[in-house]
């Protein structure tokens, strides 16, 4: 079974996040087998990220927003979508969904210009046009690359941020003799579609990080077109997607002449781009069985490296405890493509509706299997409602059984075998023994009567209606027992009904199992 990505919609004249879209190529296709089980852990999908992981704050007073859809922008955020959507519109640009989705991500990039922002989304569709126009990036087709070790997923840091690993180290030396350099550049961008669709969750998870290891790298040996080609493709057509880029085991020489360069950098630069002096330091971001133990870790090293070797939590950073071997896997399975994707922010939606989440059937499933509570945009499995249209079938058959209109100056109860016992509105029931009770119903209605059944006035109003009864919940008298001194026994299953022509109308056979209001089931039989 091949699990691939497909378009949201092949029509142009679909507006979605106040853009415009067109049709768009399915840019992943993974086999089932191959979706690692932990690529989406539990955590994620309830998982609320701190405010300086939704907006990043920077010394000389820049900011960066990093979580972008499902979630509310400021109003100047708002003001600028859409003037850039009303520039789109102007124009009469037409965008795939995974462009307008980005569209505030252009803002960021473009500083609030929204002609620049234009120009940036007409880049990105025209590449992402060449790239996955002859087809999706399959795992067929990296398979053989992604033994090599050179960019794999390992973990996720304290933020569940995703990390992915880059060994340039790694890349065969034929590759540059062959200028193949793009098959590099291919495994990346399988690495990154994978992520969109499977290990993101919208307005909780949405950024990646990245851990570069030049160990062994001298400065002439450094692929510098290689790490070039990353940052273009990462900050060009994945915009506002890495969150930070660790650079680690840098040799004398190469730790010199970065020095100079970290000066130069901006507050947002040095943010995104980390020169990581010991290895050691990883774990102030990243639980240590999401680390290979040459990066600071206690992963041993990775030998295999697809399916992913991402691990479940804890998260926590520096924690010591190894994955948690209870964790439910495969919890990538309740988004959907439309999920996945996430939306912008629209003024013109409630605010339910914007941060609803597009699950999928199997969401409802997983959510239970977490023990997490099911967020009400969750769709209900059929069979979850056929139980809760029976349960309420239930319901009101029960109401109708003890509602019944008046039929006559009697009513006539009887077991479900066909023993009779007369009730008089007044005098009350004499027979106890004879009668099988309507339970068991609540037991805190006002009307249970311990160790003893019987009707009053209040039970039967009108000639012979059975109007309610109300006893203790699956007990009757045991036989031989006294009025004043009854003990009572269990009796599984016990029935009830009124014995009069126009009652049968009314009277219902429910199923064993039906709930009633309070959550026990009534039993009775049509006579």
């Amino acid at each position: 079974m091949t699990a691939s990505t497909s378009t949201l919609s092949s029509d142009t004249t679909v507006v979605r996040n106040g853009f415009r879209t067109s049709w768009e190529d399915p840019p992943l296709e993974c086999s089932a087998a191959n979706l690692a089980p932990f690529s989406l852990p539990q955590e994620v999908l309830v998982y609320e990220p701190d405010p300086g992981d939704v907006v990043c704050q920077f010394t000389n007073g820049d900011r960066e927003r990093k979580i972008h859809v499902n979630i509310e922008l400021e109003d100047a955020e708002k003001a600028s979508l859409k003037d850039l959507q009303k520039e789109a519109k102007r124009t009469g640009k037409v965008f795939y969904p995974s462009i307008t989705v980005m569209a505030t991500r252009y803002l960021s990039r473009a500083r609030g210009d929204v002609k620049k922002a234009i120009k940036l989304m007409e880049a990105t569709q025209a590449w992402r046009s060449s790239y996955f126009g002859a087809g999706p990036v399959t795992d067929a087709q990296v398979l053989e690359d992604l033994k090599l070790g050179i960019v794999y997923f390992t973990g996720r840091d304290k933020s569940l941020r995703p990390a992915i690993i880059v060994r340039p180290m790694r890349i065969p030396s034929q590759w540059y003799k062959d200028k193949c350099i793009d098959r590099f550049i291919r495994i990346l961008i399988f690495c990154m579609e994978y992520m969109l669709r499977y290990m993101l969750l919208p307005g909780r998870v949405e950024n990646l990080n990245l851990i570069v290891d030049l160990k062994g790298l001298g400065i002439t040996q450094v692929p510098i077109a290689a790490l070039t080609d990353v940052y273009k493709v990462m900050s060009h057509h994945y915009v506002g997607r890495a969150y930070r880029f660790y650079i680690v085991n840098m040799g004398g020489v190469l730790s010199y002449l970065a020095s100079p360069v970290k000066s130069l950098m901006t507050d947002r630069q040095r943010q995104k781009i980390c020169i990581v002096d010991k290895v050691a330091d990883l774990r102030q971001d990243f639980a240590l069985h999401h680390l290979e133990e040459d990066l600071g870790g206690s992963k041993p090293p990775v030998t295999s490296f697809f399916p992913f070797p991402v691990q479940a939590g804890p998260f926590e950073a520096g924690c010591a405890k190894g994955p948690d071997a209870c964790a439910f896997p495969n919890a990538h399975r309740c988004l959907s493509e439309e999920a996945a994707q996430g939306h912008l922010w629209d003024t013109k939606k409630n605010r339910k509706d914007n941060l609803a989440v597009s699950y999928s059937e199997e969401a409802y499933d997983i959510f239970v299997g977490c023990n997490y509570a099911v967020p009400s945009c969750c769709p209900v499995p059929q069979r979850i409602r056929d139980a809760q249209e029976a349960e309420e079938a239930a319901r009101r058959a029960a109401e109708i059984a003890c509602e019944a209109p008046a039929v006559g100056s009697e009513a006539k109860l009887c077991q479900g075998e066909g023993r009779e016992a007369s009730a008089s509105a007044s005098t009350g029931l004499s027979d106890r023994d004879d009668l099988q009770v309507l339970g068991p119903v609540d037991p805190t209605a006002d009307k249970a009567i311990s160790g003893r059944t019987e009707l009053g006035q209040a039970d039967l109003q009108g000639p012979g209606a059975l109007q309610s009864l109300y006893v203790d919940p699956g007990d009757v008298p045991e036989e031989g027992s006294s009025d004043s001194e009854a003990s009572v026994v269990p009796r599984p299953r016990p029935w009830i009904c009124a014995q009069a022509s126009d009652f049968n109308r009314a009277s219902a056979e429910l199923d064993s199992t039906s709930m009633t209001p309070f959550g026990r089931s009534i039993w009775c039989c049509r006579c």
